[in-house]
């Protein structure tokens, strides 16, 4: 096995909790977004050339796409 999915492996409980406390996170906040504002993309960024692992892909799609992120009601 890869040894950056056999740490994803070994971490799979505090990574999936990481990316509950995100989605509640964000839900909480729901209420203070806009609807429909359009955004400015971000520039784009190259891929790494090798794989960051779990944590690290979930820490860039917490910080990246968040000023995308709006609200529906």
């Amino acid at each position: 096995m890869h040894p950056n999915l056999s740490a994803d492996l070994a971490r799979l409980p505090e990574l999936l909790d990481s990316a509950r406390r995100h989605a509640v996170e964000v839900l909480s906040g729901l209420a203070d977004r806009p609807v429909a504002v359009p955004p400015e993309p971000p520039e784009p960024t190259p891929l790494p050339d090798a794989g960051a692992g779990a944590a690290a892909a979930l820490e860039r799609f917490q910080v990246r796409p968040r000023p995308l992120w709006r609200a529906t009601g």
